[in-house]
């Protein structure tokens, strides 16, 4: 297993120019969940149409875009839970468990370790490597799996090598980390592009281990069937956590946006609006 080395995201292009030398406009990322092809025209449309709604909370518990999602998911809609993109829910995951070990299936997303550091917890990474195609070497990998451990994060398919763990092999992988006490994040940000979604796709396995949550990232545009255009509107951005009990989750996002206070609010706001 390796220790932490400095990394950054992808998509700081300005951190890539000046360490790399290479102009960031010649620069074409692949590191955000980013349309190259632009907005779709049916999305300009709604939101043009509807942008009256803004003016409006939506629903607090989003019954139904939850159950929206749990249909195309194939998960029960209480087993749901939505955030504003998947990096608030990470965050939000890791300081509910606050896991001071961690094991994390690398090289792959940053953000992981970035939140686990902040809870004060420490990162290992099992690394995937060149030789093997980047392909996970199951056997090996479980051996690694120990009651020292809190937490194990696998990004599948695995961004940035593009490898995935088959829905059997992570069968495995969850009961070892079950007969460790370990909790176990899988990110599917990207299993829709993955060839055959299905054979890799861990949602329906939150059924049988309380100890899994799983993370999904979607534009709206074309992934979900909703009632009107209003609602279609008012959800653009949506993370996606699924779990077999979310309450504990649901119940530390409420005391996160209860305890806000105007000011915080109000410092948020200037962040968003200097980032824009």
């Amino acid at each position: 297993m390796l220790k932490h080395v400095d990394h950054f995201h992808g998509s700081d292009l300005e951190k890539i120019e000046r360490i790399y030398g290479i102009k960031k406009e010649e620069i074409t990322s692949f590191s955000a969940n980013v349309n190259p092809l632009g907005i779709s025209p049916k999305m300009r449309s709604a939101l043009t149409e509807r942008i009256d709604c803004i003016t409006s909370y939506p629903d607090r518990e989003y019954t139904s875009l939850r159950c929206r999602i749990g249909a195309y998911v194939q998960a029960p809609p209480e087993h749901i839970l939505v955030g504003n993109g998947s990096t608030e829910l990470i965050s939000l995951f890791i300081q509910l468990r606050h896991p001071k070990k961690a094991l994390i299936l690398g090289p792959t997303y940053s953000e992981y370790e970035r939140e686990i550091s902040l809870g004060g917890g420490t990162s290992l990474y099992y690394p995937l490597r060149e030789e093997d195609n980047f392909l996970l070497r199951a056997e090996d990998f479980r051996q690694h799996l120990n009651e020292s451990l809190d937490l194990l994060v696998i990004c599948n398919p695995n961004n940035p090598t593009s490898t995935a763990i088959p829905r059997d092999a992570m069968r495995k992988i969850l009961d070892e980390c079950k007969r460790c006490d370990i909790f176990v994040l899988i990110d599917e940000t990207y299993v829709e592009f993955a060839p055959d979604s299905a054979a890799i796709d861990s949602v329906p396995l939150t059924r049988y281990y309380n100890n899994l949550v799983i993370l999904n990232f979607s534009g709206t545009d074309g992934d979900f069937q909703f009632a009107n255009e209003e609602e279609r509107a008012e959800n653009v951005n949506i993370g996606i956590a699924v779990q077999k009990d979310n309450t504990a989750l649901k119940d530390a996002i409420d005391a996160v946006l209860s305890d806000m206070t105007e000011e915080h609010f109000n410092i948020l706001m200037d962040q968003a609006i200097a980032i824009q």
